[in-house]
């Protein structure tokens, strides 16, 4: 997923803040690019293979001097670790679970981090996305889930996968956005 650009933020905000004006309901949408650096998993995964490396050497070259199969460990290990630099291969390196754990850690904190920062009977709905993850959440406070029903959040998740699957992330944002409001619409029409 491409990073929005500034006029995509600003079509989102919009959309949220009218919706805010019209409804009173808070809509945060939050874009991460990672929801983790995971600087661990280049270092373990090169140092995993320099280890292998080593014992390949070894049944190869039973001769080898120890100085020379320890200096080519030390270059499998430094190159490898500069090799898994990049994000785009990092995020293969660390498991799908863990990816997907990280990401819905960070959802909770930015919504937590919101809520906190607000009137505390505020109706609130955080949109996540962190994208080196492909993750999209979607984080309601306890009145609005519970009005809405927890098959129209996950209604509004598989709309969104679908959405920026296909066609720019902005697009789906904005169709995300708009979702919720419909997600609210009957709870706001009851207390009228």
């Amino acid at each position: 997923m491409p990073a929005l650009r500034p006029e995509d933020r600003n079509r989102v905000a919009a959309t949220a803040a009218e919706i805010r004006a019209r409804t009173g309901v808070e809509i945060v949408v939050v874009v991460r690019p990672a929801s983790d650096h995971y600087a661990l998993y280049p270092l373990l995964w090169a140092s995993a293979s320099a280890i292998v490396s080593l014992v390949v050497l070894g049944l190869i070259f039973p001769r080898l001097p120890l100085r020379i199969a320890t200096m080519l460990q030390a270059l499998i290990l430094l190159f490898l670790t500069v090799a898994f630099e990049p994000m785009r291969l990092r995020m293969w390196l660390v498991p799908r679970h863990t990816r997907q754990a990280l990401a819905q850690a960070m959802a909770r904190r930015e919504f937590a981090a919101h809520a906190l920062s607000g009137d505390p009977g505020r109706k609130l709905i955080l949109l996540f996305v962190s994208q080196a993850e492909h993750y999209f959440e979607v984080i309601a406070d306890r009145a609005s889930h519970e009005a809405a029903g927890e098959e129209t959040w996950r209604k509004i998740v598989a709309a969104f996968t679908h959405t920026a699957q296909t066609g720019p992330l902005c697009d789906a944002l904005l169709e995300a956005v708009q979702n919720c409001d419909r997600a609210i619409a009957p709870s706001r029409e009851s207390r009228s």
